[in-house]
């Protein structure tokens, strides 16, 4: 099983709040059409990678007992 770090977290949450975000700037500037699976994976992304960094920012911040 791969052990994630605190920091790997974050750097994983970011990349995928940038994922969404460049997703729907280029949808809103309709570069790229926007589809139910492009909207549903810009969604998920970020509400994903929210979750993984935030995650991974409560890990960092834990004291370890």
């Amino acid at each position: 099983m791969i052990r994630f770090t605190p920091v790997r977290m974050i750097i994983i949450g970011v990349v995928l709040m940038v994922y969404a975000a460049v997703i729907t700037f280029l949808m809103a500037l309709r570069w790229i059409p926007s589809t139910i699976l492009l909207n549903f994976t810009a969604a998920l992304g970020s509400i994903v990678g929210l979750t993984v960094g935030l995650y991974g920012v409560f890990q960092m911040t834990r004291k370890d007992d």
